[in-house]
């Protein structure tokens, strides 16, 4: 569907056909390639969400906002 949106533009003359044929050209190395990126991020996110609840659960932060324990599920909110 991809590909056939951007041929579709390029005979519209809104991007260069050169540009799309090279895209298609290297459909599956380009989409390889943002899988393991979109990977590394999501793993990422992953951690820092953890970190963000394992925080949101301190004592010590608990103190210094002065947070009561049904408020403390800061991520979920």
């Amino acid at each position: 569907q991809i590909i056939s949106i951007l041929e579709g533009d390029a005979k519209d003359g809104k991007i260069e056909m050169r540009i799309v044929k090279h895209l298609i050209d290297n459909f599956d190395e380009i989409m390889s390639l943002a899988t393991k990126v979109e990977a590394k991020v999501i793993e990422s996110y992953e951690k820092m969400q953890s970190k963000c609840k394992e925080l949101s659960n301190s004592p010590s932060l608990k103190n210094f906002f002065n947070l009561e324990d049904k408020s403390t599920d800061i991520i979920n909110e």
